[in-house]
């Protein structure tokens, strides 16, 4: 099953559509509707309008799935060219042809196929999505650089602080560690003080016993 739309007296030349429509015939509806819609050529315009009604009417009077359209056939008929005069010398006129043309697509149904009209349109979406989130970031770079002067002095300051408070403590350290040498040494001597007693008054007592027996 296929479906088909048409566009009659479109005033392009027959040779300048049929350059356009042997680049999109048997592509995918989606990859096509990409193609006609960033070329530059006039004709790429009318056949982007009349695939895009191609696949409208596949999709309400035939219920076939968008997303599995291609392009089955694409023609360009040559239309009637209308005539111009263009006024010549010694009372002469040239012949001016304009010439038209009839534009025929055709989709039909493949199996495979997931990239249709609906993810053709979302696409731009994203596409149009990405320079928010650009200017959005340049926003946030904008916003760092333009800290206010007091902000700047605030962290300075306190960044000085944290500094001094650092040397403070760095200079206490030594002082400490003299402190507890002392006690250490201070401990030490008390225990063996401690053990020495006992020797000293064993001591003690032998010489007053000596002394005592010298006496008597």
């Amino acid at each position: 099953m296929e479906a088909k739309a048409i566009a009659k007296y479109v005033r392009v030349s027959p040779k300048k559509a049929r350059l356009i429509m042997d680049q999109v015939r048997g592509k995918p509806a989606g990859e096509a509707l990409k193609l006609l819609r960033f070329a530059k050529q006039k004709a790429a315009g009318h056949i982007r309008k009349t695939l895009e009604s191609a696949i409208a009417n596949a999709e309400h009077n035939f219920d076939m799935d968008v997303t599995t359209l291609f392009i089955s056939d694409g023609r360009i008929d040559e239309g009637p060219s209308l005539r111009r005069l263009n006024m010549r010398a010694r009372g002469m006129a040239d012949i001016i042809r304009r010439p038209t043309c009839h534009i025929t697509v055709k989709v039909s149904e493949r199996e495979g196929l997931d990239n249709g009209k609906k993810t053709a349109k979302a696409e731009p979406k994203a596409a149009k999505a990405e320079p928010q989130v650009e200017k959005a970031e340049a926003e946030e770079v904008k916003s760092t650089k333009a800290e206010p002067k007091a902000a700047k002095a605030k962290k300075a300051d306190a960044q000085a602080k944290a500094a001094k408070a650092e040397s403070k403590a760095k200079a206490s350290e030594p002082k400490a560690g003299k402190a507890d040498q002392a006690k250490a040494k201070a401990e030490t001597d008390a225990a063996e003080s401690k053990k020495t007693e006992p020797k000293k008054k064993a001591e003690a007592k032998k010489k007053d016993g000596g002394d005592d027996g010298s006496e008597s």
